[in-house]
């Protein structure tokens, strides 16, 4: 009796995983499939002024003080020495690890 009962849920189980699968594919074919370029439009007008302001915060955060532009060549020498003096020191901030378990 038990295992009637286990195998009428398991093939019910089935069907109605088929089913769910066949809607999904019956579903997708009603989807557009075509590419379709972007155009203009106000959302895409935001987005460019949140990348223009995003680039003037850049400029003010590592640009020159003088010129405002990026000196990448200028960034990269104070990474290097902020670099050797880490490994000069041994220990970055003095944190050690421990592992608790």
């Amino acid at each position: 009796m038990r295992k009637r009962i286990q195998s009428i849920f398991i093939i019910s189980v089935f069907i109605v995983g088929l089913g769910f699968v066949a809607a999904g594919l019956l579903n997708e074919d009603k989807k557009q499939q075509a590419y379709l370029p972007r155009v203009e439009n106000p959302e895409m007008e935001q987005e460019r002024a949140s990348a223009k302001g995003m680039n003037e915060i850049m400029k003010r955060l590592y640009g020159d003080i003088n010129s405002g532009e990026i000196n990448f060549h200028e960034i990269n020498n104070a990474y290097q020495e902020s670099l050797s003096k880490r490994k000069k020191s041994g220990r970055s901030i003095g944190m050690n690890w421990q592992a608790l378990g």
